[in-house]
């Protein structure tokens, strides 16, 4: 079992699994992508247990099913659409930092290149592609207080 991946930045694979680019290498652990994932993953679930919407009338129960299609749909809609978002209108109202920019600076350089290694810029990176999913959780938790005064 291979337990980490050796990338050449740049755009498409060699053979064995190489990308190259400036033989700058970046050394991916396994484990650290998985502990990733599995580190979000409990992170959300834990925030949906807090602030779960229903209209079950058993409200200790939650229904993982759709915890997971809303999860699924908003990191999709974060992942993918949002920075195209953000870069088309920001042009379309002359936004100065978008104006000379072009789309793959903005895509390798801004939004998904930081994602390659752990740096504040990261950090932005990911709350960033993350942003409309915990917009959606403020939204669920004054959805939940609004209920709850309103009872």
């Amino acid at each position: 079992m291979i337990e980490s991946y050796t990338f050449k930045e740049e755009g498409s694979f060699s053979a064995n699994n190489e990308v190259v680019k400036d033989n700058k290498e970046i050394k991916v652990n396994r484990t650290f992508i998985r502990d990733l994932g599995i580190l979000i993953f409990t992170i959300s679930y834990v925030i949906h247990m807090l602030m779960q919407v229903s209209t079950n009338p058993y409200p200790k129960k939650i229904d993982t099913a759709k915890e997971l299609w809303f999860f699924l749909m908003f990191n999709c809609i974060g992942f993918t659409v949002w920075p195209l978002m953000i870069y088309y209108l920001s042009r379309t109202l002359n936004v100065s930092f978008f104006i000379d920019l072009n789309l793959r600076t903005w895509a390798e350089d801004i939004v998904y290149g930081p994602l390659g290694s752990f740096s504040p810029a990261t950090l932005f990176s990911l709350t960033l592609l993350f942003f409309p999913y915990f917009c959606f959780l403020v939204l669920r938790i004054l959805l939940e207080k609004s209920s709850l005064t309103n009872h």
